[in-house]
């Protein structure tokens, strides 16, 4: 914002002119909006990880989640604003030109956040194409007619190769884990710090230790 609201005291308020305390008040209108706008976008954040944005089993995101929240809000926008923008036209003076122009340029800012939306679904369809190809039947997408080129021997040997490092990285992750949760039942070691957001833990009984496989 571009007024310090935090550096104003109740008794400078006071002492503002009224035309200086209007100036004020529009900056608190849009700090307060900002704020609803922030507030909203954690509730969002939740919302998504509810509906299993972040696929566990591909440690992957869903992107179709967001994408369909982004088209969905957009057009609500666009059509929120068309209305908004009509009624402002409709009680045009010039002491309201601001708002109309204000109201006319989201509407104009909604319209191409919808094309832009647009755009992107449909380069990510392709894109996922392209992700599956590689993953199903070992092809190259080369092009949006549809046109595939087998993997070369040489793509395939290295491909293995890097799966084969990320799956013993991984296994190294999890001995490392479960190393330090033995340490911490057998008192060799503390527990950990609690990741921020956490007040409690509870002590774990490693099933390792009572004869269960390690990876």
């Amino acid at each position: 914002m571009s007024t310090d609201l935090k550096g104003i005291t109740g008794e400078q308020d006071l002492a503002l002119p009224e035309e200086e305390k209007l100036r004020v008040m529009t900056e608190i209108y849009r700090e307060l909006f900002h704020q609803d706008v922030t507030d909203w976008s954690q509730a969002a954040v939740n919302v998504l990880e509810d509906l299993g944005i972040n696929d566990e089993e591909s440690y992957h995101s869903r992107l179709e989640i967001p994408l369909a929240f982004l088209r969905t809000c957009s057009v609500m926008l666009k059509y929120a604003f068309t209305e908004q923008n009509r009624q402002e036209l409709q009680v045009l003076t010039e002491d309201t030109q601001f708002g109309a122009d204000l109201s006319g340029a989201i509407y104009d800012d909604a319209d191409a956040v919808v094309k832009i939306v647009e755009d992107i679904i449909t380069h990510q369809t392709y894109y996922h194409a392209v992700l599956m190809h590689r993953k199903e039947s070992k092809t190259h997408l080369i092009n949006e007619d549809g046109d595939t080129k087998p993997f070369t021997p040489e793509e395939i040997k290295r491909g293995e190769l890097i799966e084969a490092q990320q799956t013993g990285a991984w296994r190294d992750n999890i001995r490392k884990q479960r190393e330090l949760l033995s340490d911490v039942y057998w008192g060799r070691a503390e527990l950990p710090e609690l990741p921020e957001g956490y007040t409690h833990s509870q002590g774990i009984l490693p099933m390792w230790e009572a004869g269960y496989a390690v990876v």
